[in-house]
């Protein structure tokens, strides 16, 4: 039948056929069904402690316990729990202009911007043209002029998704940058706590060796005294003297190691060395967290390297598919439809209308190699990224085992170094008295002191060490980070 004699009902059926055909086959996807790789967690862990909720409760039950127990170190603010002002306005201002932060964002901004890209192909390119042309030969006075103006449109179906699986790729891109940034705030965050109290605790050991530079000069005093009486020799005099020089080249040392922390701490708030103040504030004005430890399973969604791990692996997968659609053959359609006339009154008149309909296919026939190439490609780099995504989770797991391991063992420390540093201090105040009554020599004065400073040094920091595992081990769970976290700074 010549197509100018089918009913009106035929071709409607035809069009309709056609369409129904095109929604079809735009369905198709060759993106490979996504499974998280499987990671057993653990039932439970295995240097969880008395201080640390046992890891059988439930995520509300967590909440509740931390919540009666004044502990909120797996907020979103978890550092606010040492109960110091300062360190939140230092981590508040790293958070706000540290510039390795600040470029995690910026990567954010690229990510979005070429998701959108990726979405471009979905949708028809129009463009419009417009012009006009003169046309004459030589002295003649004979002109032609031409206006015409139009819009072309190109659309290529996506047969197989592959324009479909490109977007969806950028999509877990752009996620992976978000999480990425969380990752890199929630370092930062750790790293401003840690290098504070690693300040202070500076502070407490620099008044530790002047406090007891200050006790060894008063015995010296006292040592030449008895020995301008006779009651002491020049043996006694060299040792204390000695033991006063030993003890002074002990703070340059320490004064040295606070100025490159405070060093390291300015350049974590995004400012110059001299520029930053910090209050010569104690350890002591710190409060010790109560930490309260969530389901291990719970771990792998908290984690935003773990969740970073995971978008990785959904991209590369997605890219699997768009390689996949390289193989298969490919359709353009294009449209062009407008005006065209010699004379612009008659431009606007319906016979200077004018259209064009094409559609163009393309079948990959041979190209060496390349497609087969880019595939396996796509499919080896899924595969090595869901190494990765194990070996994160397995770290994660690790880092908590081990953050809270350090935490248990620096309380032990701790608790033993008090006792320490206790009878050191009874020890030197028992020896001086006993060598101002000429009941003890001089030697028994000179190894409590030195038994006294090294036990209040280490008594500062053993503190530390369980302070900043504390720390630690809100970083190794995810801290208090939530999705929504690093956009709503954007």
């Amino acid at each position: 039948m010549d197509r100018s004699s089918a009913s009106p009902h035929r071709r409607r059926w035809l069009r309709s056929s056609g369409l129904a055909l095109a929604l079809t086959l735009g369905a198709c996807s060759l993106v490979p069904g996504y499974d998280q790789p499987k990671i057993q967690a653990p039932a439970a862990w295995r240097n969880q402690s008395a201080s640390v909720t046992p890891a059988a409760v439930s995520s509300d039950e967590t909440a509740s316990i931390m919540a009666s127990a004044g502990s909120d170190m797996l907020s979103d603010h978890w550092w606010t729990a040492y109960g110091s002002d300062e360190l939140d306005r230092l981590v508040a201002t790293a958070r706000d202009d540290n510039h390795d932060l600040l470029a995690a964002m910026r990567r954010i901004d690229q990510a979005r911007a070429q998701s959108h890209a990726a979405a471009a192909p979905l949708f028809p390119t129009v463009e419009a043209d417009a012009g006009s042309s003169r046309s004459g030969t030589g002295q003649s006075a004979d002109v032609s002029v031409s206006y015409n103006a139009g819009l072309s449109v190109g659309y290529e179906l996506d047969l197989w998704g592959k324009n479909r699986a490109a977007l969806e790729g950028a999509d877990a891109s752009f996620q992976s940058s978000v999480y990425n940034a969380a990752a890199t705030d929630l370092v930062l965050q750790d790293e401003v706590v840690t290098t504070y109290l690693a300040l202070l605790a500076l502070g407490d050991r620099l008044a530790v060796a002047q406090s007891n530079l200050k006790d060894s000069e008063d015995t010296l005093n006292l040592v030449e005294i008895r020995f301008k009486e006779g009651a002491a020799s020049a043996l006694d005099v060299a040792q204390q003297r000695q033991q006063v020089a030993s003890t002074r080249a002990t703070i340059p040392s320490l004064q040295n190691q606070y100025d490159q922390d405070q060093a390291a701490l300015a350049l974590l708030l995004g400012l110059p060395p001299a520029a930053l103040k910090i209050e010569q504030a104690s350890l002591d004005s710190v409060g010790l967290p109560a930490i309260a430890a969530n389901l291990p399973s719970t771990l792998l969604e908290r984690r935003p390297d773990v969740r970073k791990a995971d978008a990785d692996l959904r991209a590369a997968n997605a890219q699997i598919g768009v390689t996949r659609a390289d193989f298969l053959p490919t359709i353009q359609l294009t449209g062009s439809g407008g005006l065209a006339s010699n004379a612009l009154t008659a431009f606007l008149q319906p016979e200077s209308a004018l259209y064009n309909l094409a559609a163009s296919l393309m079948a990959p026939l041979f190209d060496g190699g390349l497609r087969q190439a880019n595939y396996d490609q796509s499919v080896a780099r899924f595969k090595e990224l869901a190494e990765t995504y194990q070996q994160t989770a397995l770290t994660a797991f690790r880092d908590v085992e081990v953050a809270l391991a350090a935490q248990r063992s620096s309380a032990d420390q701790e608790a033993a170094l008090k006792e320490s540093a206790d009878q050191a201090q009874a020890a030197l105040t028992l020896a001086n008295l006993l060598y101002r009554e000429g009941a003890a020599d001089l030697l028994t004065v000179l190894d409590a002191q030195r038994a006294q400073l090294q036990a209040q040094d280490s008594l500062v920091q053993a503190r530390l060490a369980r302070l900043q595992a504390l720390a630690d081990l809100a970083k190794a769970m995810g801290g208090g980070w939530q999705d929504n976290q690093v956009v709503a700074r954007l």
